[in-house]
């Protein structure tokens, strides 16, 4: 049962690292998305899906680890620190998993700024479009299904509209 522990403390902190390193790849990003440097962008993105690959493989290697010990398997950390025999082991494995939570809540935190992020600069982009549409298509340009203009209704028929929109 030691090995097992040791085995899994071994396994926990290579997760804090790869979380950690995960963490500094998606403030990068932010950084990148403000500057608006998509050839940057699209060499963190992928050094951001390798990491979750790593972490996907590490998380595999934690559950091979736990099978061996059928009472462990499928239980949560904390679960799993109670059914250690020393208070050492218990102690360990307890703080490994706060330090694994705090940078997995980070790296959320990170990547939901991100998000906004993109989010907000795609309502920019459509905010741009439908002003550049506007402009290319000024309401009093109105035609009928012969392709032949008709006059508006509006009292402004004298002014153009360019004028108007202005």
């Amino acid at each position: 049962m030691q090995e097992v522990i040791k085995d899994l403390e071994k396994i926990l902190n290579a997760q804090i690292s790869v979380y950690s390193d995960m963490e500094n790849h998606i403030s990068q990003k932010k950084e990148i998305l403000v500057k608006n440097d998509i050839e940057s962008l699209k060499t963190v993105d992928i050094e951001i899906e390798r990491l979750a690959k790593t972490i996907q493989s590490l998380e595999a290697k934690r559950v091979q680890v736990l099978s061996t010990q059928p009472h462990m398997l499928n239980q949560p950390l904390s679960k799993v620190a109670e059914l250690t025999s020393s208070p050492k082991e218990k102690q360990i494995i307890l703080s490994l998993k706060d330090k694994l939570i705090d940078v997995m809540l980070r790296v959320k935190k990170a990547n939901d700024l991100n998000a906004e992020l993109i989010a907000h600069s795609i309502k920019l982009v459509q905010h741009t479009a439908l002003l550049i549409g506007n402009a290319l298509n000024p309401e009093g340009s109105a035609y009928n299904r012969n392709g032949k203009g008709y006059k508006s209704n509006s009292s402004n028929n004298s002014i153009s509209s360019v004028i108007r929109d202005v």
